[in-house]
């Protein structure tokens, strides 16, 4: 499955937007998840890199997804 989301980032003006990343993820690769970062429009943003996390550690291991929830709760908390 393929997808683009560059055509729709201009879109996030006035969203406040949060990306988690893994640093060795192996299905995205983080280059391009640091240039659409880079490309979102809007002031309130945030990346957030879990380090030493493949693709699949972020959802299979507790701590990497513990980490990753701490980062999405605190964002949630701010933002909604």
């Amino acid at each position: 499955m393929e997808y683009a989301v560059e055509p729709h980032i201009r879109q996030l003006v006035d969203t406040a937007t949060l990306m988690v990343l893994a640093d060795n993820d192996d299905f995205t690769w983080s280059d391009l998840e640091t240039r659409t970062y880079q490309a979102i429009p809007t002031p309130e943003k945030r990346l957030h890199v879990v380090p030493d996390t493949d693709h699949h550690q972020l959802y299979r291991d507790p701590e990497k997804t513990r980490q990753a929830a701490v980062v999405c709760r605190d964002w949630f908390l701010r933002y909604l």
